[in-house]
């Protein structure tokens, strides 16, 4: 098996797992650091 398949098929059993509540959490937080990080790097 490929990683990636790996990875995502673990990933989407882990949210099938997870409650509604913690799962949009972990998405606010993973768009927070996709738009804060990127900015600091363009700077450089």
């Amino acid at each position: 098996m490929h990683k990636p398949e790996l990875l995502g098929y673990a990933t989407i059993v882990f949210l099938k797992r997870t409650a509604p509540t913690i799962v949009i959490s972990s998405v606010t937080h993973g768009l927070v650091y996709y738009l804060l990080l990127p900015r600091p790097i363009r700077y450089f």
